[in-house]
């Protein structure tokens, strides 16, 4: 099921779960009272289930409505960081941003093709829309973010800075909307969806390999993508919700304030040397001694390393 069609609805839903009635919900939107109420039940008639339950005192969601409104409000959320309106430290609520409050759909669609192409005409083409549509769009996504979004050049668009923080809030939004697709079976049936999973050198055999198979087990209709690769790679993936989590090594710190990490166990280093080597048999060894053995060592930087 793809939400993104439903983005207004589920402003509203959003705006609703927060205030607690459409009539409040709407002065959050700055929009009437008329359109919450509608985008709500177009949202509830796709759906097929009822995301609020409907009393004198207002409008309370239902467990299934304030798990999807989680979702929505935090893909919100990461459209306000990029909103310029305001100081970068400033943290800014969602319905406090010109930029959440106003973005569509087709902005976050030509956002992507022109960051892909780099071209009006080529996205336009991507999209199937004309050249004159995607400037337009890209002229409003800019005023909403208060902000030029690229640099123009012979060549064609690039991302300038502010682009760049966009784009990443909009992969970031899209991947929340993916997640709330994939969280909506009903409760108690098999999950489904894809888990990707960035792994580093040696925790796939030992570590993972058996816990997923344990996962597999449980909830088959779950589709799991490993890809391996450098910490500095995986973990540029993982800011961008290309990836959903990193299995390895730890760092001594988290290598962003936006991500976290969490022990699984703790490991310890041993020296490995072949049979019958030199050393082996010699009693009290020093730091001399070792430096002028041949080592194979951890790539650098590595935890092993430091």
């Amino acid at each position: 099921m793809n939400l993104l069609p439903h983005w207004r609805s589920l402003r509203a839903l959003a705006a609703v779960a927060q205030a607690g009635s459409s009539q409040r919900a709407a002065a959050l939107l700055h929009v009437a009272q008329s359109s919450v109420t509608r985008a709500v039940q177009q949202l509830e008639e796709k759906l097929s289930s009822p995301l609020f339950e409907r009393s004198g005192r207002g409008m309370q969601a239902t467990e299934r409505g304030r798990q999807l409104a989680l979702r929505a409000t935090r893909a919100l959320q990461f459209l306000a960081t990029a909103d310029r309106h305001h100081p970068r430290s400033l943290t800014l609520a969602w319905h406090g941003s010109p930029l959440a409050l106003g973005v569509t759909e087709r902005h976050l669609q030509v956002l992507q093709a022109l960051a892909e192409s780099g071209s009006e005409g080529r996205a336009a083409g991507q999209l199937g829309v004309s050249q004159p549509a995607v400037h337009q769009s890209l002229q409003q996504l800019e005023h909403m973010a208060a902000a030029s979004l690229f640099i123009r050049t012979r060549s064609g668009l690039r991302l300038d800075e502010a682009g760049e923080a966009l784009l990443l809030a909009c992969q970031l939004a899209l991947a929340e909307l993916r997640q709330a697709s994939d969280e909506w079976p009903e409760p108690g049936a098999a999950l489904q969806g894809q888990l990707v999973i960035g792994t580093l050198p040696f925790s796939t055999t030992m570590l993972l390999a058996p816990a997923l198979e344990l996962l597999l087990a449980q909830q088959p209709k779950l589709q799991v993508v490993v890809i391996d690769g450098t910490f500095d790679a995986l973990v540029a993936q993982l800011r961008h919700a290309k990836l959903d989590c990193i299995v390895g090594a730890l760092r001594s710190q988290p290598p962003s304030t936006e991500l976290t990490q969490e022990v699984l166990f703790e490991d310890r280093l041993a020296v490995m040397a072949r049979a019958g080597h030199p050393l082996a048999t010699q009693p009290g060894l020093d730091w001399p001694a070792l430096r002028s053995a041949q080592w194979v060592m951890p790539m650098p930087n590595t935890p092993a390393e430091l």
